[in-house]
């Protein structure tokens, strides 16, 4: 056999025949729109993504799920009203190996939009949910646990501050 064509043949031919390979897929959605925000890793080795559905609740709906480390899932969650309810980028696991889910909503609050915290156990059951917001348009982005156990959510508020779009800055205590 002549390695000087077979060789430099491989070499070329190499690339089509190597296909990467992801651990797992999961695709998962109904006949509307999914759209994910952000998505982090459990303590467990598992993930929970947060974003919105238009597949599942009763209007534009908070959209969780968590998988395992091997890609099943273990659970998904809507949390919302008949109006506008997104789970932006603040999502992040709690000390005691629960979810914090930060976002904005329409259906409930003071009016407009406005702050949205959810606090949910392992299992992704609701803890506790808490509006924050005037009667105008404010908006939830990113949040963070602090240190003492409460939580911080940033965004940006037409309700308060020197008028137009200003930072909005929310902590809460550990109980909402």
């Amino acid at each position: 056999m002549r390695t000087d064509i077979f060789l430099p043949l491989l070499l070329v031919l190499f690339p089509f025949f190597m296909r990467a390979q992801a651990p797992y897929q999961i695709a998962l959605g109904g006949p509307g729109g999914e759209w994910p925000n952000t998505i982090i890793e459990t303590y467990d080795g598992g993930f929970v993504s947060s974003g919105s559905t238009d597949s599942y609740g009763v209007g534009t709906d908070m959209y969780l799920v968590k998988t395992d480390s091997a890609g099943n899932i273990l659970w998904t969650r809507t949390f919302g009203g008949t109006g506008f309810d997104v789970a932006l980028r603040g999502l992040q696991q709690t000390t005691d190996s629960g979810i914090i889910v930060g976002g904005y909503t329409n259906s409930y609050g003071a009016g407009g939009y406005d702050l949205l915290f959810l606090r949910l156990n392992k299992q992704g059951n609701l803890l506790w949910a808490k509006t924050v917001g005037g009667s105008a348009n404010d908006f939830g982005n990113d949040l963070i646990q602090t240190s003492d156990g409460g939580y911080c959510m940033t965004g940006h508020t037409h309700s308060f501050g020197a008028g137009g779009s200003d930072v909005y800055i929310v902590k809460l205590d550990a109980v909402g």
